[in-house]
């Protein structure tokens, strides 16, 4: 098989570590947010801060890498970005020790800065190496990584806090950025030209202003945008009600999420496996039956108020087995015919993110005791990404 690259092919497991870097190390915590709220001794919005801020981060570190990773390779970026998040989690432990949320706020935000670069960084060297028709396969797969990771690390969250202290969690964030730097290491370079002129600012203003205006890498990335939405809402919302609401333990908690999770890992080799025989618009379009269904079933539910772990943890698993089927189709899409892969990279990236943010601002801002504010974002994200949707097919099917 003919690739675009001439070099040793990049290895998928390697792929999937890199690009659920920055959501193991947003999610990890969830479980933790109550205990956290009660040793701080502020409020369920204050403590939700801890994700909202990571997410700020995220989003402003999808437009840092890029240059570099033009003007330097791919890898020596990724090194960059991890070294932060390493000095980073040393900050959250001052901050936990000296009794400062503040602190711990701060470094979550340079946490997200650094960890950020696991996404730009895994579609552009998967969009440098394989052709489009190739990627798109690809990243379904790639994207397993937002079914078992986030997942095993909310578990892994849950006991941490349940069995030694939610402070451990931070240990383990540090030992996680170290694992990460082995991990770079088997990853082959995949910037052929390094482009000297990338890190000065009139060449940086206007690769910028190209992917800005490109059209068709914003709408696909808005989609994508408000896909990854559904997972923020669910990190910053659902441990309030699980926990607080339902009653269970952290550990309990995380372990039971590892239910609706596996839907996503189900939905991301079904997504895989179809996508070489069906369109990137049909797969994207059964994604969005699925996920109608959970968001209708939850507030529904809610609305009667049968709030127990049935219908908190069902409703989130059809969400997440239709997640990975708009996940292929809308990033590969986003970049194709856009040739700075890297730049192009951080715009998708950023986009997402920053529609991420707001939708999990708006939990922090609403009354987040009501537990029917869950599933009433979850209807308006949902309603946005059809009308999105609909138009990207209506607008981009022949092209």
């Amino acid at each position: 098989m003919q690739y675009r690259l001439d070099t040793k092919k990049p290895q998928l497991a390697c792929l999937i570590l890199l690009i659920s870097f920055p959501s193991v190390a947003a999610v990890l915590i969830s479980p933790a947010l109550p205990p956290i709220s009660d040793f701080f001794n502020v409020s369920n919005g204050y403590t939700q801060q801890l994700i909202t801020i990571f997410i700020v981060g995220y989003a402003l570190g999808q437009l840092i890498y890029s240059p570099f990773a033009n003007r330097f390779g791919r890898k020596i970026a990724a090194y960059l970005g991890i070294m932060l998040y390493i000095l980073s989690s040393l900050i959250c432990l001052m901050g936990i020790y000296a009794h400062q949320l503040d602190i711990v706020i701060i470094g979550r935000f340079f946490m997200a800065l650094g960890a950020s670069v696991g996404m730009i960084i895994t579609f552009t060297v998967i969009n440098d190496f394989y052709h489009p028709e190739q990627a798109r396969p690809i990243v379904s797969f790639a994207t397993l990584a937002y079914s078992f990771m986030p997942a095993v690390a909310v578990a892994l969250g849950g006991f941490i806090t349940s069995h030694f202290s939610w402070i451990d969690c931070f240990y383990f964030y540090l030992c996680y950025g170290i694992l990460m730097l082995f991990i770079v290491k088997l990853l082959p370079e995949t910037l052929v030209t390094k482009n000297h002129n990338a890190l000065k600012l009139k060449s940086l203003l206007s690769d910028y202003h190209k992917a800005f205006s490109a059209r068709r890498l914003l709408l696909f990335a808005s989609i994508y945008g408000l896909m990854a939405a559904f997972i923020y809402i669910i990190a910053s919302a659902a441990p309030f009600i699980g926990i607080d609401r339902i009653g269970l333990t952290p550990a309990d908690y995380g372990v039971l999420l590892l239910i609706p999770y596996g839907g996503q890992f189900v939905g991301a080799l079904f997504a895989g496996i179809i996508s070489k025989q069906f369109s990137a618009y049909q797969v994207m379009f059964l994604g969005y039956v699925s996920i109608t269904l959970g968001c209708v079933a939850m507030f529904i539910l809610f609305l009667l108020h049968w709030i127990t772990i049935f219908s908190l943890m069902m409703p989130i698993f059809f969400i997440m087995l239709g997640l990975p089927m708009t996940y292929g189709g809308s990033t590969v899409m986003a970049l194709t015919g856009f040739d700075d892969k890297a730049t192009g990279s951080a715009i998708l990236s950023f986009t997402a993110m920053f529609i991420a943010l707001v939708a999990t601002f708006a939990v922090t801002v609403l009354p987040n005791r009501n537990p029917l504010v869950m599933p009433s974002l979850f209807i308006v994200v949902l309603l946005l990404a059809i009308i999105a949707f609909w138009y990207a097919a209506r607008r981009y099917r022949d092209q």
